[in-house]
């Protein structure tokens, strides 16, 4: 059935407009052919893909200690680097933690100084407040939002965890306006503890993830992780409403997309990745250590090693993969043959330019 407004109807086109979200679509750019399905152009993969959508809500849902915080900051860290402004909104933590964490990720103090917003609610955003709020997000040219604690907020608002009609009101009166103003929005949220409950939902009503009209995500710990030992933790794709993500999940396992892994070398310096390679982190790990033995072996060697199959004979293990670490080693100039034997060189660089 065509239907061709009348005169009167097309009188009316203007008034309404009062509608507002109610006014009816233009699909004139979908039918010409000219629409572009959404793209997440934020959170990047070390291979280029890229797991956040600019202008949509998005969840991040893990067990304590899985490291969502660190995955959040990581990606702070990135938009700060790029440019860009970043709020982040903490109902759980404080910002000596915060920003202590993103130093250590190497964010220069002044970056975070002059385009990193942190804010401590302890009371619900009004609706009074809320219009001047997005309007500074906008002035700041924000390109992410960062929720972290999405009980702790609910709880302020005096919603309900379980009740679906409050997760929608929360979400449509903090997550979605944000979003609506043109950042990404991502909140950090708890998993169920039972993993017979779990599934593929965060803590509380199934609307959490109905609301999500981005990526939800889940990440489970593979290798726990603390400050000196490395840990990683999997990353799971469990709804993408635009549709773009599915096809960079990776093979072997239902929903997984990255792997993040953690080196916390020291409290005041931590490595961050988010790869595309699950278990290459584990591996390297595996690397480092055997170079560091044979380095250690060599040093306290009491015999002089004029031979490889000499070096390799100070550690235990697989035959191959020392072979593999001694080259490397001597690649990169740590170790050095002098006066017809294999010695460590701690700092090559420095010692090649005295």
């Amino acid at each position: 059935m065509i239907i061709t407004p009348s005169p009167q109807s097309a009188s009316n086109h203007a008034a309404r407009r009062v509608f507002g979200s109610w006014e009816p679509v233009d699909l004139g750019m979908v039918l010409d052919g000219d629409f572009t399905p959404v793209q997440p152009t934020l959170g990047v993969r070390d291979d280029g893909v890229f797991l956040l959508y600019a202008g949509k809500v998005h969840t991040v849902a893990s067990e304590p200690a899985a490291g969502k915080t660190w995955l959040a900051l990581l990606w702070v860290a990135e938009q700060l680097g790029l440019g860009h402004g970043v709020v982040y909104i903490d109902f759980e933590d404080d910002a000596s933690a915060i920003t202590g964490r993103l130093m250590a990720l190497g964010v220069d103090r002044d970056v975070i100084l002059d385009r990193f917003i942190y804010i401590r609610p302890t009371e619900a955003l009004r609706a009074a407040e809320r219009e001047e709020f997005i309007n500074r997000v906008v002035e700041a040219r924000i390109s992410l939002v960062i929720i972290d604690g999405v009980t702790e907020a609910m709880t302020i608002a005096g919603k309900s965890l379980v009740d679906n009609a409050d997760v929608a009101q929360f979400f449509n009166s903090l997550p979605k306006p944000i979003a609506d103003a043109g950042p990404a929005v991502v909140l950090l949220d708890h998993e169920v503890k039972s993993a017979q409950d779990r599934g593929r939902f965060s803590l509380g009503a199934q609307h959490k993830l109905a609301a999500v009209d981005g990526a939800a995500y889940k990440m489970t710990s593979v290798e726990p992780f603390a400050i000196g030992r490395p840990g990683r933790s999997h990353l799971r794709l469990v709804k993408d409403r635009p549709g773009s993500l599915g096809r960079y999940t990776l093979g072997g396992e239902k929903e997984l997309i990255a792997e993040l892994t953690v080196h916390g070398h020291s409290p005041t310096r931590v490595e961050i990745s988010l790869t595309a390679s699950p278990g290459e982190s584990e591996r390297l790990g595996k690397e480092a250590r055997l170079q560091e033995a044979i380095l250690r072996a060599v040093a306290e060697a009491t015999e002089p090693l004029s031979t490889k199959t000499a070096v390799k004979d100070l550690v235990p293990g697989n035959g191959q993969a020392k072979g593999w670490a001694v080259n490397a080693l001597i690649e990169r100039g740590h170790l050095r043959k002098v006066n017809n034997s294999f010695v460590a060189v701690a700092e090559p660089e420095v010692q090649a330019a005295e």
